[in-house]
């Protein structure tokens, strides 16, 4: 299997997101998270290309690749994956002692009301 047929898939459009993906590395954020990870095609890229020292938190109800996160995370850089929603008294409340977050990639539920909320 080829390298490129093994990358998980990302739904997003590609030229946004590859605006945001240099936003993120001219930034460097310390502290990450993502909402909403699906099979991990937008956290693979965030962990890639973090900083040493860096903390990147992935929260999704299934992580459907969490057995890969370790092989995307290189080392001096720390990968926290939470099961729950975002939508979840209980999950907010541990994201939010995980925080305060330099950069914030919200792709859950894609509802404007449940977005706003995030």
């Amino acid at each position: 299997m080829s390298v490129v047929a093994d990358l998980p898939p990302m739904l997003q459009n590609s030229r946004e997101f590859a605006d945001l993906l240099a936003i993120y590395r001219e930034r460097k954020p310390e502290r990450v998270l993502e909402v909403g990870v699906w099979h991990g095609g937008t956290l693979r890229h965030w962990l890639e290309d973090a900083v040493p020292g860096a903390m990147v938190v992935a929260l999704d109800d299934r992580h459907r690749n969490e057995e890969r996160y370790r092989e995307w995370t290189p080392a001096g850089v720390t990968i926290i994956a939470l099961t729950g929603t975002s939508q979840d008294e209980m999950t907010r409340r541990h994201v939010k002692r995980l925080g305060p977050f330099d950069f914030v990639f919200i792709d859950a539920d894609h509802r404007y009301e449940c977005v706003k909320a995030d």
